[in-house]
């Protein structure tokens, strides 16, 4: 079910109206349960009548142990509204990567002053069976099963994907739209969204050595540093990587990543016992346990 929304108070614009959009609201629920404390919430307008689902604009706000209600109030730049086209607007809440809350999309009217959407209702996202992480450049994709559909979430999108035919592999495709596909060959996987390919699924490890050493897979290179823990914190040497060339995109999640590790001085284990590693500007790194 799709509501629109011209706003309580909105007024339809007499002459020319101004150059940004103002879209005021807020994201909430009922249930009395808490947001983890790295949630953030991420509200968007989009160009439904588009074919690709154009986001118009996009505002991230990191939570910080806030709870609903969260009000925002978005400015959207008038030049990127196309003149005559249907657009949508959704609210997440994503939490270690993936959307833990999310909002039905509410139809808008770009053409009025300012749109006061009130107050939207954030239902639980359907959990997924055997998710799994991927990291294509600096995009984090999430993959899994809810019961035969492939659910894949990238940014603030999510499709629900159909198993198709393929020469080997499990290939799936998004419902009603080929050009969107999730390709899985054993330990490799092909992820392409509205025709633009993403990178083979890589692999960045963290293995703590008793040498005091810690290396890995860096997605591209493997690579080596020096550790030491205290009781004031984590402290990672600069690492050193071996010199092999690979897709630009692989070689930036790979730059990315190993510009962290001289960085880290703390870590903390979350509420599902990943390590955390915290960097001094604020980034951090989240790596789970692999049995065996």
């Amino acid at each position: 079910m799709r509501r629109r929304h011209g706003g309580g108070g909105a007024t339809t614009p007499l002459g020319e109206p101004p150059q940004a959009l103002t879209i005021d609201g807020s994201l909430a629920f009922r249930e009395r349960i808490a947001l983890p404390l790295d949630s953030t919430a991420i509200v968007a307008p989009r160009e439904a009548s588009s074919a690709d689902g154009r986001v118009v604009a996009e505002s991230r706000v990191p939570l910080e142990g806030r709870q609903v209600p969260i009000p925002f109030t978005l400015l959207v730049d008038r030049a990127r509204l196309a003149a005559g086209a249907r657009d949508q607007f959704s609210g997440a809440i994503v939490s270690g990567g993936r959307p833990i809350r999310v909002t039905e999309p509410v139809e808008i009217d770009a053409a009025l002053r300012a749109i006061e959407l009130g107050g939207l209702r954030l239902a639980r996202y359907p959990a997924l069976a055997s998710a799994t992480t991927l990291h294509c450049g600096d995009q984090a994709v999430t993959v899994g099963h809810v019961g035969d559909t492939l659910r894949l979430t990238i940014g603030s999108e999510a499709f629900n994907l159909r198993r198709v035919a393929a020469a080997s592999g499990a290939r799936h495709e998004a419902n009603g739209d080929p050009s969107t596909s999730f390709w899985s060959k054993g330990e490799r996987a092909t992820l392409v969204v509205r025709g633009q390919r993403y990178p083979d699924r890589s692999r960045v490890t963290l293995n703590f050595g008793a040498d005091s050493r810690v290396g890995g897979a860096a997605s591209c290179n493997r690579y080596t540093a020096a550790y030491a823990l205290t009781g004031e914190g984590l402290a990672i040497s600069k690492a050193a990587a071996t010199t092999m060339a690979c897709a630009p995109s692989l070689m930036q999640q790979e730059r990315l990543f190993l510009d962290l590790p001289g960085q880290v001085r703390r870590f903390t284990l979350d509420a599902t016992g990943a390590l955390v590693l915290h960097a001094t500007d604020g980034r951090t790194v989240r790596a789970r346990r692999v049995p065996g």
